[in-house]
């Protein structure tokens, strides 16, 4: 039997073979049922070279493989398992290489085996070549189990293994070790700078050789790596871009959108590719999109919308056939995948250059979204709310009809809302009247009370959007009680000290219009809000100054009063940026001078003539 063993693992490694050189057909039926029936049947008498070559050749014999039982599975496996103490290098990276491979088989490796097999691996490590190496590492970052039963010491010794064998990777092999990398969080911890460096030189030492799956898989797994990327030269990135554009007219489905995903993460390298590589990449991606499912679709355009200000000028022809994409996958996408492509073609239609679908698609898209509305999770519905609010209006008019949908899922969905959901539902409703008419007195009550209750948990920006929405939308701050706006003003007064000149401007703004918010400011809260506003004065913008001078106009004394500093600082930022300012920004400015009751003196007298000559009629001056 033992003798069986070996000859039929050569019988099957030997048509493994003939599938993957000849491109011989699908074994015939009875045949593979034979052969599985055989090896459930020797399993047992098989030695570690045996079941290493079996379970090898069974990758390639799908056949076969759906042949086997489910105890067929179970007694190679554990055959498998048993035997990996005795293995050999070679044997023990082959065995991992298809156990990743083969679900059925990975599937009937208990906890204790997947550990026994790990310690096999780890005593084996010092022995492993670089195959073997490349072989393990990808088994590892796609087997979960797997890296379950990896101690830290194991972890520590496979990245010092990494580091010792970069200096001598081939392209293939260095492509292969990087595209592992990302989901070894452990090892990739125990890489040392200097092990980066090494990598990275292998990487540019090998660019020019990488194939055209190579480059692509290289890529994405440096936009995953930030240690390896810094490390990349700009005379790498240079020959990595070559490598690319030598492969942009052919690149297929997965090659396309692994590439240009990479490159909406890789500035070192976007930066660098040529105009005529773009194009080239483009009108590949276009004609692959047919190979792409409805998530491969999205994830496309979301890389190109990274890529906007890079990829200027789409062709005609492959925008013809990204609108074809759009409309054939829509009807198979899930909540999500919608919700990733309305967001992401709302930024690239933003861009009159780049008009990418039709108002067909557009719709259908709309349609087909609308009726996935009762599936969907709060941060895809929001996301996609966001990306409809920053289109045109009369587009997503054009696109909407009804917005009773949005309204009653926005209902529903409002009590599963973290603190950045809420945020950015309420600031997409302040910006769609239609859709904020079709919420109900409940829906508002919900939505306000959502606001409130994970108020603790937000940040500067989502508090300073939040008031900013409730100040525009009054069917939802009437809801909120004495007790809510005291912990909507805490969250504003918390978070204070991290607010951007933007954050701070808004907060002080939304405070200016609602009373029962500024009302439940603190005395020691105000001094936090002012002492942000003179830290952020310098880099306001121009209608960041204007927004925030008027807001503290019509909030002085009510608190207390605005100190003489802080309407120096502005005033000083004001004259800093008059060269900026527009007419709407002066108009702002000339009433919130017109309403200081304190310390007005603090404006400079320039200041004032200045905004006096600029409001002026012409005809009176």
């Amino acid at each position: 039997h033992g003798i069986e063993a070996r000859a039929l693992a050569d019988i099957l490694l030997s048509l493994s073979a003939m599938k993957v050189r000849m491109a011989i057909g699908a074994v015939e039926h009875r045949l593979a049922a034979r052969l599985a029936l055989r090896a459930e049947q020797i399993a047992k008498c098989s030695n570690p070279q045996s079941i290493a070559n079996i379970l090898n050749a069974l990758t390639k014999l799908e056949e076969v493989a759906g042949a086997l039982s489910t105890e067929g599975w179970q007694e190679l496996t554990s055959v498998a398992v048993r035997l990996s103490d005795s293995m050999k290098a070679k044997e023990i990276s082959n065995t991992l290489d298809a156990l990743h491979k083969l679900d059925a088989a990975a599937l009937h490796v208990s906890a204790d085996g997947w550990q026994y097999l790990m310690e096999s691996v780890d005593y084996l490590l010092g022995q492993l070549g670089d195959e073997d190496l490349c072989s393990i590492l990808t088994a590892l970052s796609r087997l979960d189990a797997a890296r379950s039963a990896v101690s830290k010491t194991m972890w520590r010794r496979i990245a010092l293994n990494v580091e010792k064998s970069a200096d001598f990777l081939d392209a293939r092999r260095v492509a292969i070790t990087l595209n592992a990398l990302p989901k070894l969080d452990v090892a990739r911890s125990f890489i040392t700078a200097e092990g980066w460096q090494r990598i990275a030189a292998t990487v540019e030492r090998c660019s020019a050789d990488l194939s055209e799956a190579g480059i692509a898989n290289t890529l994405n797994a440096l936009s995953k790596l930030s240690d390896a990327a810094t490390a990349i030269s700009s005379t790498g990135w240079r020959s990595l871009c070559a490598s690319v554009e030598r492969f942009s007219k052919s690149m297929n489905a997965q090659g396309i959108n692994n590439t240009l995903k990479a490159l909406s993460k890789l500035s070192a390298a976007s930066s660098i590719m040529t105009p005529k590589g773009w194009q080239h990449l483009i009108e590949t991606a276009g004609r692959r999109l047919d190979g792409m499912d409805p998530r491969g679709v999205a994830s496309t355009l979301v890389a190109l919308s990274r890529l906007i200000t890079t990829t200027q000028n789409i062709p005609a022809e492959a925008v013809r056939q990204f609108d074809a994409a759009v409309g054939r996958v829509t009807p198979a996408m899930n909540a999500n995948c919608l919700a990733s492509a309305i967001s992401t073609l709302s930024k690239l239609d933003s861009d009159a250059t780049m008009n990418i679908i039709t108002l067909g698609s557009w719709q259908q898209l709309a349609t087909a979204f609308t009726l996935r509305l009762q599936q969907m999770e709060p941060r895809a519905f929001v996301t996609t709310l966001n990306s409809l609010s920053k289109m045109d209006t009369e587009a997503v008019t054009l696109l909407v009809e009804d917005w009773l949908p949005f309204a009653v899922a926005a209902e529903k969905l409002s009590l599963k809302m973290s603190a950045q959901d809420i945020a950015n539902a309420l600031n997409a409703l302040s910006k769609f009247d239609a859709l904020a008419a079709a919420i109900s007195s409940s829906g508002w009550r919900h939505l306000a009370a959502v606001s409130v209750r994970t108020s603790r948990e937000m940040n500067a920006t989502e508090i300073s959007n939040t008031l900013n929405a409730l100040s525009k939308l009054k069917s939802a701050a009437l809801t909120i009680s004495r007790d809510g706006w005291q912990r909507l003003a805490a969250a504003a007064e918390r978070t204070a000290p991290e607010m951007t000149e933007q954050n701070i401007a808004n907060t002080l703004n939304a405070l200016s219009k609602m009373d029962a918010a500024w009302s439940a400011i603190s005395l020691d809260g105000w001094r936090l809000l002012i002492m942000t506003v003179e830290r952020t004065s310098e880099s306001m913008t121009p209608q960041a100054i204007a927004i925030t001078l008027h807001a503290l106009s019509k909030l002085d004394t009510k608190i207390a009063a605005v100190p003489f500093t802080s309407w120096r600082v502005l005033t000083e930022a004001a004259l800093r940026k008059w060269p900026e300012m527009d007419s709407q920004n002066i108009q702002i400015m000339c009433r919130a001078l017109s309403k200081m009751k304190s310390n007005s003196e603090a404006v400079s007298p320039e200041l004032r003539a200045r905004v006096e000559a600029a409001v002026k009629p012409k005809s009176a001056q």
